[in-house]
């Protein structure tokens, strides 16, 4: 029996860093960019709804400019369910609705990593959401964290 509970506990030991690991590749942060020299300051939760939906925020004599990250499907949804509190279709006859109403034009769509972060360092007032590591290795200023926890 000893040599079982041994044995276990071994085992355990040496499976500790590797289900460690894949907890921290399933951890990720979202955060709310703007470029490097946007001056853009924390938003308000109401604030990050409203621009999003593309009412009009102005943060320091700025009217925002929000961009959709369509750059990665798991990013897009952890926006939409944990920011914005609803589905990507929904969101999008939110958007209808309010071009509408309003007469607001809807958010640019960004496909492509590089054009989104040459966007966010050449036009002031352009805020985006993206995972905190791509952040920091594309040198783009974080705003703000807007969510973190674990994904599937």
């Amino acid at each position: 029996m000893r040599h079982v509970l041994g044995l276990l506990a071994l085992v355990l030991v040496l499976m500790a860093p590797v289900s460690g690991a894949r907890a921290d590749e399933r951890h990720r942060t979202l955060v709310l960019v703007s470029g490097t020299a946007g001056g853009i300051e924390k938003l308000s939760n109401d604030e990050v709804l409203f621009l999003f939906m593309d009412a009009p925020v102005v943060k320091g004599g700025v009217r925002l400019q929000p961009v959709l990250n369509e750059t990665d499907p798991l990013l897009r949804e952890v926006f939409l369910q944990k920011v914005m509190f609803m589905s990507w279709r929904h969101y999008q006859r939110r958007l209808v609705s309010q071009a509408f109403s309003h007469g607001w034009a809807r958010p640019e769509t960004v496909l492509n990593l590089s054009a989104l972060v040459h966007k966010l360092k050449t036009e002031s007032g352009t805020v985006t959401y993206m995972w905190k590591k791509t952040a920091e290795e594309q040198n783009v200023k974080i705003v703000q964290v807007l969510w973190s926890g674990y994904v599937n």
